[in-house]
């Protein structure tokens, strides 16, 4: 999982988005050292019948 400071950081959305389509992985969004938002890929699931 990857922190990125919203403070600190230039953050290019399209740039996180492909690496977290790429890697399956998610990213937690922070601010002055505090999470305040995840972006995790989405996932399509399969209604039971």
């Amino acid at each position: 999982m990857k922190h990125l400071d919203i403070d600190e950081t230039n953050i290019d959305l399209t740039v996180i988005i492909n690496e977290i389509a790429a890697n399956q992985s998610e990213v937690v969004i922070t601010r002055q050292g505090l999470p305040v938002a995840r972006i995790v890929p989405y996932t399509i699931s399969n209604p039971s019948k």
